[in-house]
């Protein structure tokens, strides 16, 4: 039986798949119903935020204002092994240093006019918990499922985390 994953493994993880994932919801929350937006996020080794490029214009921006908001950033990796959703405070920020790092082909398909652009902006994501679930490989859950169902009982499967980041 392999040990537990430490919290710092499961941030780990987390911060993989959001940069492997095509996207992330990211959703304020408070107030009035806000939908979740679907964005393409990225992170860097040994910082607990996540940076999300985006328009100006976009209504995450509009709804967060100049200030920091209570969100949501919603995660299930592409081998659908990790979900994970973590609460924390949304910014916007103009940091052109990292605009220029996370730029890509698929931010400058959405915003053509480039990343000098004025209109372009940060959403800076600072967690400060998070729910995590690390799911079996394949094989292992439908070995799992076919044995609770075979013995009427409840799938032993997978692990849950919950880590308190602030």
């Amino acid at each position: 039986m392999t040990a537990a994953p430490t919290e710092a493994d499961l941030l780990s993880k987390v911060h993989k798949a959001i940069n492997a994932t095509r996207a992330v919801m990211v959703g304020v929350v408070g107030g009035a119903v806000h939908p979740f937006h679907p964005m393409k996020g990225h992170t860097v080794e040994g910082e607990r935020s996540a940076w999300f490029i985006c328009r100006r214009d976009v209504s995450l921006v509009r709804e967060i204002g100049g200030d920091a908001h209570a969100a949501t950033v919603n995660i299930i990796s592409g081998d659908h092994h990790l979900h994970a959703s973590l609460v924390g405070e949304l910014s916007a920020e103009r940091d052109q240093a990292r605009i220029d790092q996370f730029w890509s082909s698929v931010a400058d398909a959405w915003l053509p006019e480039g990343r000098l652009s004025p209109d372009v902006i940060l959403l800076r994501f600072d967690p400060s918990q998070a729910e995590v679930w690390i799911s079996d490989n394949s094989f292992t859950l439908a070995w799992e499922v076919a044995k609770a169902n075979f013995k009427g009982e409840k799938i032993a499967s997978g692990e849950k985390a919950s880590i308190r980041l602030a």
